[in-house]
């Protein structure tokens, strides 16, 4: 069986593997990969990349974890290939050298490594300093120690801002029964090394490090790429991924590009080709200001051609999966493909909570979240949209999913008008609306009628029932989201037993600092 293109590999990288042997597969983690499974199905794990490894060269995937860590930081992993080396090692390794990186704030790093025997400093910029600490025997974790401190890691909850917590196991020292013990050195990664250097906003202009950039991201999508029931997912976020400018999306076989800075747009025929050599069929290209909303024509092939700019194009429409369900994608059919990626995990709650229930889905666009309720086994949905276009996509992917359109009705209608004639009420209603919409009869802005459309919704659900609403307007932060869900709920006279914000999902990490560019609140209702 031939390997995977690189966009789709849920293996370890080769580069990865710093050791093996008959006994010992010793490996250096990526940030943000759990050593073993957590309950979040997309988050990538080490324990499976590293089976995969060994299957893929016709090895036993047997493997026992030695030497564990957390999933936010990275560095030397230890498994035992076979128990008799587990054995060995589970009472020993715990009291063998070892040394971590530790990126933090500079000041606070000074005084710490002239505080604590074993740190000392190995580079310093400005207001950020990198930190080795080394360590023997069974200590109190680190990152506690230097929290306490006053010296909390970089990307910590109170430390300086980074993309991803900066703390790394560099060097472990392994005993061997067979013979010296085997010293393991990572070096520094070079995420670490961007950050000192603040060169993690830049764009790279070189192509080797475009490319590493790229297979770093590529690192934390693993899970998805494992997954194998799912092929429509971002690969690159934004600054979220170190890669300012950029967005990179998988639907199926191919790619689509969007970039929204002036030094993305500048280097476009460089990143559409560093695409291309990742694997894909064909590449899209989608031109995006800051604002998408200024674009005149958002079909032109000044800011999205018809046809794929390297590789060939897709057909249309796509037919790309998550999970259970199944949704038609447009590749060359201007800025929106037709399916938004970010809603996925969103899509998936759904499905788990709509079985023998009603759902409203409010402005259906293609009809994503009424596929989702319909394969979770909703009893039945209403979708209303003001576009007789969208209403028509929505029933391709209905009559895809084979479900019975008795029970979907589909409504072309002003949202807001008839939210105000509707009486009926909902188990869950659906509210995702985008930052600015006309009609022939209203305009919407998100900033000036979130609160009043958040209310005439929340009065259409049942009690006990959920309301899921989102916005990605940038004006709209998360904490003002959140207030506003509370007021709408005022306003609206329902009481409220529980409110809670979503994660955003692991493909569309926020840039540091910021919320997530979805906010999402879901508002559940007293019975």
């Amino acid at each position: 069986m031939s390997a995977p293109p690189p966009y789709a590999r849920g293996a370890l990288r080769d580069a990865r593997v710093l050791f093996h042997d008959d006994d010992l597969l010793i490996v250096d983690k990526a940030a943000g990969v759990a050593v073993q499974p957590l309950s979040d199905p997309d988050v990538p794990v080490l324990l499976h990349q590293a089976q995969d490894w060994l299957f893929a060269r016709g090895w036993p995937t047997d493997l026992w974890l030695v030497r564990g860590l957390e999933r936010d930081a990275s560095g030397v992993v230890v498994f035992a290939r076979n128990k008799e080396t587990l054995r060995a090692l589970e009472g020993t390794i715990a009291s063998q050298p070892r040394t971590w990186l530790v990126g933090a704030e500079r000041k606070a790093a000074l005084v710490f490594a002239e505080s604590n025997d074993g740190a000392r400093l190995v580079a310093e910029r400005e207001d950020r300093a990198l930190v080795r600490v080394d360590e023997v025997g069974k200590v109190k974790p680190l990152r506690k120690r230097l929290a306490t401190s006053g010296t909390p890691v970089g990307g910590d909850r109170r430390g300086p801002l980074a993309p991803r917590l900066l703390m790394h196991r560099e060097r472990l020292t392994v005993p061997r029964a067979s013979g010296e013990p085997l010293a393991i050195d990572t070096g520094i990664p070079g995420e670490m090394a961007r950050w000192i250097e603040r060169r993690d906003d830049v764009l790279p202009d070189d192509g080797a490090e475009l490319r590493s950039r790229l297979f770093e991201a590529l690192e934390r999508r693993a899970g998805l790429a494992r997954a194998n029931d799912t092929d429509a997912y971002r690969l690159v976020h934004g600054r979220g991924d170190a890669l300012a400018g950029i967005e990179l999306d998988r639907y199926g076989t191919f790619a689509v590009l969007a970039l929204r800075s002036d030094e993305a747009m500048a280097r476009r025929e460089a990143l559409l080709d560093a695409v291309s050599a990742l694997g894909f069929d064909g590449v899209y290209l989608k031109l995006r200001p800051k604002q998408a909303n200024v674009v005149v024509n958002t079909r032109g092939d000044d800011v999205a051609p018809a046809e794929a700019q390297r590789g060939s194009s897709a057909p249309d429409p796509l037919v790309v999966r998550e999970g259970r369900l199944v949704f038609e994608a447009r590749l060359g059919d201007g800025l929106s493909t037709g399916v938004f990626l970010d809603q996925r995990d969103a899509r998936r709650w759904l499905t788990s909570v709509a079985t023998g229930r009603t759902v409203l889905n409010l402005f259906c666009y293609h009809g994503a979240f009424t596929v989702a309720a319909a394969m979770g086994g909703a009893s039945a949905t209403v979708s209303v949209d003001a576009s007789a276009v969208a209403l028509a996509r929505a029933r391709q992917n209905l009559d895809r999913a084979g479900v019975d359109h008795a029970a979907h009705e589909l409504v072309k209608d002003d949202v807001m008008r008839w939210l105000a004639r509707e009486k009926r009420t909902f188990d869950v209603v659906i509210l995702d609306p985008p930052s600015y919409a006309t009609t022939k009869r209203s305009t919407f802005r998100a900033a000036r009628d979130y609160p009043e459309l958040a209310a005439s919704a929340l009065r259409r659900v049942a009690p006990g029932g959920q309301l899921l609403a989102c916005t990605n307007h940038r004006g709209i932060v998360r904490a003002k989201f959140r207030r506003q869900m509370e007021s709408a709920a005022k306003k609206a006279g329902v009481r409220v037993a529980r409110l809670r914000e979503p994660r955003p999902p692991i493909d569309f990490p926020p840039a540091p600092g910021h919320d997530p560019h979805l906010k999402r609140v879901i508002v559940e209702l007293e019975r």
